[in-house]
């Protein structure tokens, strides 16, 4: 590494003493420019030992947190042999207040209430309506 940047600074030296016709010669100005460079590398690297890996697992659905999360169109499905539609995913976090997790209870608390509604009633909005019209009309639902 030392060579290398000595041998860029020679280069460098060699063509502004030739581009503006200096008049110090080459090896003064070497000399002057071309320092001693010494890398070290003091401290070598210490390497982390991850002693525990808390797994990211997600909890039984007694446990699990009551509120409706969206999870993209295929999450609208119809089940046949009990004629229920399923829309978007029960939250996957564990219940901390009452039935839900943290941000879903504070979710619940506001005026607004949940974003996408409890998972076990119907969404109170119709923005799962149009996925759902599209699945009846391919499989021809009643």
């Amino acid at each position: 590494m030392n060579e290398i940047i000595k041998e860029d600074i020679k280069n460098l030296v060699y063509s502004l003493a030739n581009s503006y016709n200096t008049q110090y010669s080459l090896d003064f100005l070497y000399d002057r420019y071309i320092p001693n460079i010494i890398i070290k590398c003091d401290k070598p690297k210490k390497k982390r030992i991850v002693t525990f890996k808390k797994s990211n697992t997600i909890p039984s659905y007694d446990n699990r947190c009551m509120a409706r999360c969206w999870g993209g169109k295929h999450t609208v499905k119809y089940n046949p042999i009990t004629k229920k539609w399923t829309y978007g995913l029960q939250c996957s976090r564990t219940k901390s207040h009452a039935h839900y997790c943290l941000t879903h209870y504070k979710q619940s608390k506001l005026s607004k209430g949940l974003t996408h509604g409890n998972f076990n009633q119907e969404p109170p909005h119709p923005h799962y309506l149009k996925y759902k019209n599209k699945i009846e009309y391919y499989f021809k639902i009643n």
